[in-house]
């Protein structure tokens, strides 16, 4: 081992034993998850800055690129070697996670070696306070698998043993390959390892018909487009005169998934009176699928997903404070409800307004 390698353990070491000394509750910074503030990367920021002193003397230096950086922090030793460091955090579930796409850009720092340091917060029994209980590993050996959902995307394990490359020097070499070259190495993976039909692979695959899917795939996609598009459904929203017509495109482009009768998926069935109000069947899927759509937004989402999400629901006027991404969703559908009925429709429904369409 190198001494700029067991410099950078050391240091590994040390920080997963400050970060899981920090306890905190539930209105701490540290305890946020959400796309836009993340507490596990607060607190390991903090942690940096406030030892920046400390580390210099021992040759580590640190530096954040959080946001559209990959990876999340550079760490400089005695000057020389460059090392990556990819936060990854979960709020509950085990140690697999999301990974980076596939198809990442190349970041402009030359990296030696790149490793994933993944916090799982944990809640300590009877205390009501909270930390963080850390694990890391080269990244290379933490990727378990390639999935291709809205984009090929890599997914880490860190306690897996299979993994997709055999060194860092594989890995680092597709890495930094053009995206024509990732894309054949791609389609040659997904070849030899799917067990799934996907657009990826080959050029004369037919798509899928959407009422040959089982019923778990036809809710996952019905909810993800509930998620994207509720104001098209609603026709509040520019795309509305053909209301299905981002449904149908997203399906296609992203699952190659064909439905050719898309209003059969969202609207089939008739009205429902409440309080002397006619209630879309639209509103009714909503509330049918909304065990799925809170499981979508909240359990470890797919970032490339709640991207699109919290992009398309900046066409609903709504707080875009809320951090939490199910809450903030269902901040839109609030927004959207009180636009599509009447002031005298919203009366005879009164508080149950958000209950029409969530179980929780």
């Amino acid at each position: 081992m190198n001494q700029s390698l067991a410099i950078f353990k050391n240091f590994l070491q040390w920080l997963k034993q400050e970060v899981e000394n920090v306890r905190f509750d539930a209105k701490s910074p540290y305890y946020k998850s959400g796309s836009n503030e993340n507490g596990f990367e607060i607190l390991v920021e903090k942690i940096l800055i406030d030892n920046a002193l400390k580390l210099s003397k021992k040759g580590i230096e640190s530096f954040s690129h959080f946001g559209h950086h990959f990876p999340d922090i550079s760490i400089k030793i005695n000057s020389i070697e460059t090392i990556g460091l990819e936060l990854k955090s979960a709020r509950s579930g085990n140690w697999k996670i999301n990974g980076g796409s596939f198809l990442e850009s190349v970041s402009d720092d030359q990296y030696s070696d790149i490793y994933v340091f993944f916090g799982l917060l944990h809640s300590i029994e009877k205390s009501g306070s909270y930390h963080y209980i850390v694990k890391y590993k080269p990244y290379w050996e933490a990727i378990s698998d390639i999935k291709v959902t809205h984009s090929p995307r890599y997914m880490l394990n860190l306690l897996g043993q299979n993994n997709v490359y055999d060194s860092w020097e594989e890995y680092d070499k597709t890495r930094k390959a053009p995206k024509t070259e990732k894309i054949k190495d791609l389609k040659k993976y997904l070849h030899d390892h799917s067990n799934e039909e996907s657009w990826y692979v080959g050029d004369q695959i037919l798509p899928l018909i959407y009422g040959d899917l089982s019923k778990e795939k036809k809710d996952k996609l019905v909810s993800e487009a509930l998620i994207l598009f509720p104001g098209d459904f609603f026709e509040i929203t520019a795309s509305s005169k053909n209301k299905y017509f981002r449904a149908i495109n997203y399906f296609l482009t992203q699952y190659y998934v064909v439905a050719p009768s898309i209003r059969d998926c969202f609207s089939a069935g008739g009205r429902k009176n409440v309080n002397g109000v006619e209630i879309p069947k639209i509103v009714d899927t909503l509330k049918e699928h909304s065990h799925i759509i809170k499981r979508l937004l909240t359990k470890n989402p797919d970032p490339d997903f709640l991207k699109l999400a919290t992009k398309s629901w900046e066409e609903i006027p709504h707080d875009r404070s809320i951090s939490n991404p199910y809450n903030q969703y269902k901040n839109v559908i609030q927004n959207i409800f009180t636009r599509f009925f009447s002031e005298q429709e919203l009366e005879k429904i009164g508080d149950s307004l958000l209950a029409l369409a969530f179980d929780d």
